[in-house]
Order: C-alpha cells, then sequence, then structure tokens
C-alpha cells in the first residue's frame, strides 16, 4: 500500500509485516520470540558492528524497530525521501543478514533476568492462573523460562518468522516519487526468498467465565491497587469494533472520572481500557485500574461495580453515545492529518484483512454505531465476560 502525501516534508513511514508472531511457534519459544527483536536490533547486521550499523542508519537518515508480537512480527522504519532506498534495503539486510553477537544475547538475557524479579506490571503473576486458563502464551515469563533460554532458540525464532518474505505486507505513507519507489520496492523486497507463507494460527484457548475475586498483601507501595480484568471470546476482527471499543473506553473513563475520582473522592485518575478481536486470537480483554487510600481499598471496589451496574442495566445514552462518537471522528480527522499515524492505521487494516483505506472512511463506520450495537458490546465484554478483580494491598 503506497500512499503519496507531500505533507509529510521529505519524510517517509513505513511499516513490514506479516501474520504469525510468538502464538505461530512452538509454546516453548516464548520466551526466545519476546528477546529476540533486542537481541537482533543491538548485534549489528552482517559484518557490521552494532556500532558501525548505528552510524550507518545515522547517516542514511533512517530508524528500523523490528517487533515480534503475539500474532505478527515485522519492523517500523522512518527516512527521509532522499533515504527511502536505504530503508529498504535494510529490511532487506535485517531479513538475510541479521546476526547475533554472544555478548549481547548475554546481556539482554541479564537484563530481562533482573527486569523478572523487580517487576510484576498490574501484578500479572497472581491474576495470570485465573485470567489465561491453560494458555501458555500469556502471562508472566518466569524466572525458569528465563534462566533456560538458550542464544539458538533465538536465531530459530528470528529464522522462522523474518527469514522468509511470504504473507509479508508494506505499507509506505510520506513524500516519495511513486515510480521510483516501485522500482526499489521490486529490488530490495522482490528478492527475498519466498519460503512458506505466514499466516495467522487459529488456536482456540479456553476463556473464563468465572468472576473471581482475589486479595493480596503485595502492594510494594503504601495504597491500594484495583484492577478489575474482563476476557472474553473475540474471534471476527471488524472495523466497527474497532472503533465501538475505542467508545466504550471513553465511556468507562469518563464514568470512572464522575463517580469514583468526582463523587465519591476515591481515586485521582481511574483508568480503562477495552479490547477488540485480533486476528489470530480467539479472545479480547478490558481492564480497569484504580488507584486509592488502602483504607478505601473495598469502597473503591464497590463504587466501580456500581458504575458498571448502572451501564448494565440502562446501557450507554444516546447523548452520552453520540458526544463520544463526536470525540472520536474528530481524532481520527486529527490522525489522517499526521503521515506516520496514518501509515500504522492503514496497516493495521491491511493486516487485518479489512478494505483497503478503510481507516480513511472513519466516519462512515463511526456512524453506524448505534445504542443496541454499543449495549450488546457492554454485555459481552464485560457484563458476561470471565471477570479477575485484584485488591492489592500494602505488604
Amino acid at each position: 500500500m503506497l500512499q503519496q502525501d507531500s505533507r509529510a516534508n521529505n519524510k517517509v513511514y513505513l511499516q513490514f509485516s506479516a501474520p504469525g508472531g510468538i502464538s505461530s511457534l512452538p509454546p516453548e519459544f516464548r520466551v526466545a520470540a519476546v528477546a529476540a527483536p533486542n537481541v537482533y536490533a543491538y548485534s549489528g547486521l552482517s559484518d557490521l558492528s552494532s556500532q558501525q550499523t548505528q552510524q550507518l542508519f545515522e547517516v542514511n537518515n533512517a530508524t528500523i524497530t523490528p517487533y515480534i508480537d503475539n500474532t505478527s512480527q515485522g519492523f517500523t522504519l522512518e527516512t527521509t525521501s532522499d533515504d527511502l532506498a536505504f530503508a529498504l534495503s535494510a529490511i532487506h539486510a535485517a531479513m538475510l543478514y541479521g546476526k547475533i553477537e554472544p555478548h549481547v544475547f548475554k546481556n539482554i538475557k541479564q537484563n530481562m533476568l533482573n527486569w523478572n524479579r523487580n517487576n510484576d506490571p498490574d501484578f500479572l503473576s497472581i491474576r495470570e492462573k485465573d485470567l489465561f486458563i491453560n494458555n501458555a502464551y500469556e502471562g508472566k515469563l518466569s524466572l525458569k523460562q528465563l534462566y533456560n533460554l538458550e542464544q539458538e532458540s533465538v536465531e530459530y525464532v528470528y529464522n522462522t518468522l523474518f527469514g522468509h518474505a511470504n504473507g509479508y505486507k508494506l505499507t509506505l505513507v510520506g513524500d516519495f516519487n511513486d515510480v521510483q519507489t516501485k522500482l526499489m520496492i521490486t529490488k530490495y523486497l522482490g528478492s527475498l526468498p519466498a519460503g512458506e507463507l505466514h499466516q495467522y494460527t487459529h488456536q482456540q484457548f479456553p476463556i473464563s467465565k468465572n468472576k473471581v475475586v482475589l486479595k493480596e498483601n503485595i502492594n510494594g507501595e503504601q495504597r491500594a491497587d484495583l484492577i478489575f480484568d474482563f476476557i472474553f471470546e473475540a474471534t471476527q476482527p471488524s472495523i466497527k469494533e474497532i472503533y465501538a471499543t475505542d467508545i466504550l473506553s471513553r465511556i468507562l473513563n469518563r464514568k470512572l472520572l464522575a463517580y469514583v475520582r468526582e463523587e465519591l473522592s476515591l481515586s485521582y485518575a481511574p483508568q480503562a481500557w477495552c479490547g477488540h478481536a485480533t486476528a489470530g486470537s480467539n479472545y479480547a480483554r478490558c481492564q480497569i485500574n484504580v488507584v486509592t487510600d488502602k483504607s478505601d481499598a473495598d469502597k473503591g471496589v464497590t463504587a466501580v461495580e456500581e458504575a458498571l451496574a448502572s451501564l448494565y442495566q440502562h446501557g450507554v445514552s444516546q447523548d452520552e453515545l453520540d458526544e463520544h462518537k463526536n470525540a472520536l471522528a474528530l481524532a481520527m480527522l486529527d490522525n489522517d492529518k499526521i503521515p506516520k499515524a496514518r501509515a500504522w492505521f492503514i496497516h493495521r487494516d491491511a493486516m487485518l484483512g479489512f478494505a483497503v483505506g478503510s481507516v480513511l472512511e472513519s466516519n462512515q463506520v463511526v456512524n453506524s454505531i448505534d445504542k443496541s450495537y454499543m449495549d450488546a458490546l457492554i454485555n459481552r465484554s464485560l457484563k458476561d465476560a470471565g471477570q479477575v478483580t485484584l485488591i492489592a494491598f500494602p505488604r
């Protein structure tokens, strides 16, 4: 997908990725897949050291960031119009001539071990058994997994996911010459080995329907962290649902702010987000986070549950829905003016199989979201979802 935009002011933004990701690998390679992008990013290319590679990119005004997530892998790049050929050649080199420096692997592994010992985001290790039932691709990595990480496993992951191009898609947005760019794409990307088709896996993981409450004295701060995690079946990605979950996140944040913070003064900044169906996965999640005084923990839980109960009973009001739809439409118009953001959205649509340019017609999609659709989404992703509520008290 190529979109010229002179407003990019001599800049070009690229997304190059394919389906697959961590869930396409045997679960024992998950830790290697987490390590691989950093190990290769800091090891240099071909016969160049990491420092020489970095200098080469600086001279050619380009950045490249490899990534592997649960369902895809690829590169994000940024460069200038004059250096686009170098950026495309860098993709070619990264896929065919990536290498691992043993000392880099050792350092990355040690950094992962140190981080794992000292961090547990949102106390995931406490919640994961109830949230992710027998799902080896989710949850916090264990120290045992990290200790057992071998360089050969990282090489296997990288070669499997990046060693051939069949199934990769390219999105390029910015200030470039269309004819010259197509020739460069043919030269640098068209010459990559095809290999086996990269595609989404469709593993069916069990999805909890239970409502579980956990109370633990695990908080390193003198406060209570309240985490409400929801998990629900989500198998059919749609552009409409993506925008609707954005609206739902806005609705939740507004309600929590008005009730938990403004009316009850129980938290300074409650936060909420909702996810949507993604190709290659059979579930999605929503989460609410509230930080409160340890003496107000039970009140905080009750307040959030009351706000949710009201939403379940009455749904979203038409006025509220219209307000958030308008806000989302304006936000998308703003994103459309930013070439870097537009490249990401266009590429997302292509990867999920939506019509090319769907994101550029956001008003039409947003306008189709009505109250009945939102109320059904609220029930599916919150009311009827599996739920793990963790109250993390101070140690």
